[in-house]
């Protein structure tokens, strides 16, 4: 079976017509074809619905992934794993990890982080930043062109291109929440403490350390939430949203779904912030 898997694994790597590339995410694969366009290939390996903290690839998806001859990496749990038996199968395979040099947010209380060429306990969603993602794009556009040196000058212009979008949307987003320094929104999970570094926001999240918070954190949770006149839960679709209806209930107000995983970055991230700032105006936080 294992011969069968490495011949598999040659075969496709050898007829492959353009660079194939592993992301971890949807918005890293947003990332790749704003850069690569069609002079890359790229696979996602954690589905936008599942949550990337607890998946696990399938044996089919490592064997599809075996074609690929780069993975841009985030550091979650399963990487590891799944690095090693790619490397196995291609001693040449290069693995990147999208957080080195990245100007890291620490995690104490959050189960969710990953170690991986020194970092430890960093918080993982590093594209939730419009300022991060342009350090992220830079590096992935470096790559593929070491992957695909002829196609270098094509891939210059389209991350050039990318590159000013990102601008352009931290821009209006950084104008959007001018006034609203230290202004606090209620989560379910904690995802956004890159996004509230670049504007001057704080999260409160009702998940802590990675589970339901015990009733004594609930009730200090909902004090606070009252205090700052917060109306409005966050919820998130690839987590459980137990007990965020009635949190809402509680504080007479609603929920909200937001996909930090979403592929389409840009839309989702002004979405995402468009949200955030109604729900300010709204009387939150």
């Amino acid at each position: 079976m294992r011969s069968l898997i490495l011949f598999l694994v040659a075969f496709f790597g050898l007829w492959a017509d353009v660079p194939t590339v592993l992301v971890s995410v949807a918005p890293h694969k947003y990332f790749v074809n704003a850069i690569g366009g069609d002079k890359v290939e790229v696979i996602q390996m954690v589905p936008s619905s599942a949550s990337p903290h607890t998946y696990e690839p399938t044996p089919s998806q490592i064997l599809k992934a075996g074609k690929a001859q780069a993975w841009f990496r985030v550091g979650e749990g399963f990487e590891t794993r799944a690095l090693e038996s790619l490397q196995a199968y291609n001693p040449n395979f290069v693995s990147i990890d999208l957080r080195k040099g990245l100007p890291l947010i620490p995690t104490p209380h959050h189960t969710h982080t990953g170690k991986c060429c020194g970092i430890e306990g960093a918080d993982l969603h590093i594209w939730l930043s419009l300022r991060m993602a342009q350090l992220q794009a830079k590096k992935i556009y470096e790559e593929l062109a070491k992957l695909s040196p002829e196609n270098e000058l094509y891939y210059k212009k389209n991350f050039n291109s990318f590159i000013q979008k990102l601008q352009t949307l931290d821009q209006k987003l950084t104008r959007l929440f001018e006034k609203d320094k230290g202004r606090v929104f209620l989560v379910t999970h904690p995802a956004y403490a890159y996004f509230c570094r670049d504007y001057g926001l704080e999260q409160m999240s009702i998940e802590y350390e990675g589970k339901e918070p015990t009733p004594q954190a609930m009730n200090r949770m909902l004090e606070t939430a009252r205090k700052l006149k917060i109306h409005t839960v966050f919820t998130q679709a690839q987590y459980g949203t137990k007990g965020a209806a009635l949190i809402a209930n509680l504080l007479n107000g609603n929920t909200i779904e937001l996909d930090p995983y979403a592929e389409d970055y840009l839309k989702n991230m002004e979405t995402m912030a468009q949200a955030i700032k109604q729900s300010f105006k709204n009387g939150n936080g």
